[in-house]
């Protein structure tokens, strides 16, 4: 497994006004998938008009020859400001090349950057190889996260097999497909606006 690590910041930077209100939750993880779950990413089509918005944007990471053309959900950046405000200690998960997702994700924590917010930031990117199985065992990340709790932790992934002998600890969400169908095709597609208070509920 490679292991990219953004040093957590000092906790005079991560202060906010409602830190007493969240402080018990200082120790908890949240394990994010990245595709289908934050974003879609698919090779550039160069028959398609180029589009970089607030929802789209293209990568081309550090060894790889394809440009991707990455969507991000409705929300992402929102839960990702509240998952920092509420002191979650955040890990990206993923199958894909550790390049492409160390470029996808910092260009998510640049976007969801909002003056007077702490600055959104994950501290440890994982990625998959050859040396793991298939499927997301939380119990890993032990072997690389020094303080992780697994109690303390949730998985979110829209994959359900990733549940197997986790499954207090996994949380389901619908896949994101911005050319599939609806819901997740469509505007309507709030499903991160809600996750966050289901996740804090899932701790009760």
């Amino acid at each position: 497994m490679e292991v990219a690590i953004r040093p957590p910041k000092s906790p005079a930077t991560q202060a906010h006004g409602s830190e007493r209100t969240f402080a018990k939750m200082a120790t908890r993880f949240v394990v994010l998938d990245l595709d289908s779950t934050l974003i879609f990413a698919r090779p550039m089509d160069m028959t398609t008009p180029f589009r970089e918005d607030e929802r789209n944007f293209y990568v081309k990471p550090l060894s790889l020859e394809i440009i991707y053309h990455v969507t991000i959900r409705k929300h992402v950046t929102h839960f990702l400001r509240e998952l920092t405000r509420r002191k979650y200690r955040i890990i990206v998960w993923s199958a894909a090349f550790p390049a492409y997702v160390k470029d996808i994700v910092s260009v998510l924590l640049a976007m969801s950057s909002e003056l007077g917010e702490p600055e959104p930031h994950v501290e440890y990117l994982l990625t998959k190889n050859e040396l793991l199985e298939d499927l997301k065992d939380l119990r890993v990340i032990s072997d690389f996260v020094p303080d992780f709790d697994i109690s303390q932790a949730r998985l979110i992934d829209d994959n359900p097999d990733h549940s197997v002998g986790q499954e207090k600890s996994f949380l389901l969400i619908q896949p994101f497909d911005p050319n599939g169908p609806i819901p997740t095709a469509q505007e309507d597609d709030d499903v991160l606006a809600t996750l966050i208070e289901e996740l804090d509920k899932s701790y009760e």
